[in-house]
């Protein structure tokens, strides 16, 4: 039996599941499907640039904190990253946003 038409489901950057009319192709609706799973990736990954590297570092703390690590395990961790990013008085977040630029802190190579 052949659908009129397909509906199409697909998952957002969240983990919402959405759906849509597609096409009477399958092989339309399933590259439609794909476009918009794409899409709502790459708003997230916008997002995710955007934010600061102090909350990121913040946040990796929290997880440390949360899966129990002793408080001397958190606090060497926390610093020993900090210190990949503060270099030659450059604040954490100045590399927010810019693809790369940590490597050339850490490796004393050239942004990719």
């Amino acid at each position: 039996m052949v659908a009129k038409k397909y509906t199409v489901e697909w998952r957002d950057a969240n983990g919402k599941v959405h759906r849509q009319t597609g096409f009477t192709d399958r092989a339309e609706s399933w590259s439609l499907a794909q476009k918009l799973e794409a899409d709502a990736q790459a708003v997230q990954t916008v997002k995710h640039r955007k934010t600061p590297m102090s909350e990121h570092l913040e946040a990796f703390k929290r997880s440390l904190q949360a899966k129990e690590r002793t408080a001397k395990h958190v606090r060497i961790t926390n610093n020993r990253i900090k210190s990949l990013f503060v270099s030659g008085g450059q604040e954490l977040n100045h590399f927010a946003g810019q693809r790369g630029s940590w490597r050339a802190v850490v490796g004393g190579g050239r942004p990719a």
